[in-house]
């Protein structure tokens, strides 16, 4: 799950930090380190330093690593919509109101 965690934070898009990264999943640094070493291993987040500041490991979600991501969500998605037994209800928006809860509990404290 903490694998799937990461995947769900990085864009395919859109570079983030590895710094950034660690502060939005609350974990330490080296925890973080291994979760991205595993992913990089399996081609799902590509890591490369910042051609501006060299000290910064910015991370990417890959192509491979996206379908992934829609595949799981697709799955989880049918799951719920199965479990909520024919009752009228978008299990996609469902989900994605489950996870903007999620996001704003783990929110750090302003």
């Amino acid at each position: 799950m903490p694998r799937f965690w990461v995947l769900r934070r990085l864009k395919p898009d859109q570079a983030m930090t590895m710094g950034e990264l660690q502060r939005r999943m609350l974990l330490a640094p080296a925890t973080i380190t291994g979760l991205v070493d595993a992913l990089v291993k399996r081609g799902l987040v590509s890591r490369r330093r910042d051609e501006e500041d060299r000290r910064l490991v910015l991370l990417q979600l890959t192509p491979a690593g996206k379908e992934l991501v829609d595949e799981v969500l697709e799955y989880r998605a049918s799951v719920l919509q199965s479990a909520l037994d024919g009752q009228d209800v978008d299990a996609k928006l469902f989900i994605a109101y489950l996870d903007k809860i999620f996001q704003n509990l783990h929110k750090p404290n302003s």
